[in-house]
C-alpha cells in the first residue's frame, strides 16, 4: 500500500521486486519513509528512517481500528528490512499539513476519552515540554537545522493541542463527544 503523498525510491523498487520475485510466506515487510518538511527531506528528528509496514500479504494481515495513524497488527509476524526509501511528501503545504494535524488531535483526544482517559494542566504542560524536548534533542531534531528546530515546536504544538482537547471533552467544555 502506497499513499497518495508516497514515492518509491529506484532501490526501493529493485527491492520490492526481489520480493514479489520469491516472497516468504508469512513476512512482513518494513520501509524507510523519508519524510518531507518545509523544503527539506528529514534525517532525523525522529522522521527517519521512520519505518513503515508496506508490503504484506493481504489475506493474513488486517489494519487496526485506529483513528489516527491505523497501524497493520503485525503480532507474531517476521518484520523484514527492505533497502530504499520510500519519499513521502508530508509537508508540502504548511497550513494543510496544520490543518491535518488539528484532525488528527481531534481525534487521537476522542480516542482516548472514549476509554476513559484524563488530563491535567500539569500534564498538558509536561507532555508539551518532553514532545518538544524528544525532538529536538533526544531525537537529533538540532542537527536537521532550522527544520529541526521548526519540527520540534510543531510537535510540541501538536502535542499540546491533544492533551488540551483531551482536558476539554473530560471537563465538558468539548462539543465533539456528541458529533
Amino acid at each position: 500500500m502506497i499513499d497518495t503523498d508516497e514515492r518509491v525510491t529506484p532501490e526501493l523498487r529493485q527491492a520490492i521486486l526481489k520480493v514479489l520475485d520469491a516472497p516468504q510466506r508469512g513476512a512482513i515487510y518494513s520501509i524507510a519513509r523519508r519524510n518531507y518538511f518545509l523544503g527539506r527531506f528529514m534525517r532525523h528528528s525522529g522522521w527517519y528512517p521512520d519505518r513503515v509496514l508496506r508490503l504484506y500479504e493481504r489475506a493474513r494481515y488486517r489494519y487496526n481500528d485506529n483513528l489516527v495513524h491505523e497501524s497493520l497488527d503485525s503480532l507474531g509476524a517476521e518484520v523484514i528490512p527492505l533497502t530504499g526509501d520510500l519519499l513521502h511528501l508530508t509537508c508540502r503545504d504548511f497550513a494543510g499539513f496544520q490543518q491535518k494535524q488539528l484532525a488528527y488531535a481531534a481525534a487521537w483526544a476522542l480516542e482516548r476519552h472514549q476509554k476513559g482517559k484524563k488530563t491535567s494542566m500539569a500534564g498538558i504542560f509536561s507532555h508539551t515540554l518532553g514532545a518538544f524536548l524528544k525532538t529536538l534533542l533526544l531525537r537529533g531534531g538540532v542537527l536537521d537545522g532550522k527544520q529541526g528546530w521548526l519540527l520540534a515546536m510543531v510537535n510540541a504544538q501538536y502535542t499540546f493541542t491533544k492533551y488540551t482537547e483531551l482536558w476539554a471533552l473530560s471537563h465538558g467544555y468539548s462539543e465533539k463527544e456528541s458529533s
